[in-house]
């Protein structure tokens, strides 16, 4: 499919990092995040969609999830208009600060700069860009659904709840590193 006059959107949810690792981010990702892209790909309103996990560019110490979807601009302000109801409805419900605002709230932006156009990285890659975002949004559905069977582990063990950094789970990294090739 053609990405020609394809326009990118770029929201950055903000997430706090407390004493365990992003205590609220999987409830965003799998919640909110996940729910809300399986509605809008029934609505066939973006062409692809990804997200990140980057350092916060307004607080320092926090972290922010980069949603990005490309499609028409019309679209995309749909996407953003009911992105943004549905968060801050989704932080009243459970008290988390990641509400739509200005000063630290969540925001559009590019790479978590406020008030800048995400414009995608063809630039930068050329013929190999279509293919990148096709392996990114990949990814980000796979970590969605790793997530949320994740979510649903019971015993200690399993879930392995003292393990601060997320990419040492055996679970969550072994087994998709380990089909990749990249862990022999």
């Amino acid at each position: 499919m053609s990405t020609s006059g394809l326009s990118w959107l770029e929201y950055n949810i903000h997430i706090l990092r407390n004493d365990a690792w992003y205590p609220d981010a999987i409830e965003i990702l799998t919640d909110l995040v996940k729910r809300f892209v399986e509605r809008q790909r029934a609505q066939s309103r973006f062409t692809h969609w990804h997200y990140l996990i980057e350092s916060d560019r307004c607080r320092e110490k926090s972290s922010e999830i980069h949603v990005r979807f490309q499609g028409n601009s019309t679209d995309l302000n749909r996407i953003r208009d009911e992105l943004i109801s549905e968060l801050n409805s989704f932080s009243v419900n459970r008290s988390l600060t990641v509400r739509d605002g200005a000063g630290h709230g969540s925001h559009t932006g590019c790479h978590g700069n406020r008030n800048q156009d995400h414009t995608g990285e063809s630039d930068k890659y050329g013929q190999d860009w279509p293919l990148i975002v096709e392996i990114l949004q990949i990814g980000s559905d796979s970590a969605l659904e790793i997530l949320s069977v994740g979510k649903k582990l019971m015993t200690y063990r399993s879930r392995q709840s003292g393990v601060r950094d997320p990419y040492s789970h055996e679970y969550y990294l072994h087994l998709p590193a380990n089909q990749l090739l990249v862990e022999p």
